[in-house]
């Protein structure tokens, strides 16, 4: 008698078993709100919980990570204890994280030697770009400098705590001769102690030999040969 009742309880214990096991494969966990949160409220973590509801249950358009809830700004009422739809959050800016709509914010890579080991978020640089020559065919080496000042927004360092590159917010009609500058030259970063107000202009060797000695006597070296000749 006692071995038909061990053998009933476990044979229920096993169809419970299963029946949770089926139940489980067939529910998902979700995030959900702990209460209820008013439009313009901003999430936090005390206020998410998880719940499983049945797969067949859950569309497609709502939050399955907690983390993607948190610091969120709500846009209308949300209920506790449901799912939270897309669409139904947005993300809390604030004013100095907002760029003027005529600004682009650029990744910029650059040798740690390029760079000021001191630059940090919210400096004003400049950009310096260095084509050798072959650049352009026919075309000896010139410095291309951005007169505009970039206002650094990132600052990356490599393994070894070197400055590898630049997030750098700059005119967007700047923003394609800066990308080019990238893929063909070389680049430099420059900023003053204090602003940042540095005239900067294109110069070619040329540029440079026509300034010291255009309009300037130059002497004329003979040769020895010709002197003893």
């Amino acid at each position: 008698m006692q071995n038909k009742i061990l053998k009933t309880v476990l044979a229920v214990l096993a169809i419970l078993t299963a029946g949770v096991a089926i139940a489980y494969e067939l529910s998902i966990s979700v995030p959900v709100l702990s209460k209820d949160i008013k439009k313009g409220e901003v999430i936090k973590a005390e206020d998410i919980s998880e719940m499983r509801f049945l797969k067949m249950t859950i569309s497609d358009d709502v939050y399955e990570k907690g983390i993607d809830i948190v610091g969120k700004e709500a846009i209308y009422n949300l209920p506790s204890n449901v799912p939270v739809p897309y669409g139904s959050l947005i993300n809390v800016v604030s004013e100095k994280d907002v760029e003027p709509s005529d600004k682009v914010i650029i990744a910029i890579a650059v040798e740690p030697n390029r760079v000021p080991a001191d630059i940090k978020v919210n400096d004003k640089v400049n950009i310096i770009a260095y084509f050798s020559e072959g650049t352009i065919k026919d075309v000896e080496a010139f410095v291309y400098g951005i007169n505009e000042e970039a206002i650094v927004k990132n600052v990356r360092l490599d393994d070894s705590g070197k400055i590898n590159g630049l997030d750098v917010a700059i005119d967007k009609e700047l923003s394609t001769k800066i990308m080019t500058s990238l893929a063909l030259g070389n680049v430099y970063i420059i900023k003053n102690e204090t602003d940042n107000d540095i005239d900067i202009k294109a110069v070619t060797p040329l540029d440079i030999y026509n300034e010291s000695f255009a309009g300037s006597r130059v002497e004329v070296i003979t040769p020895e040969s010709e002197v003893n000749d």
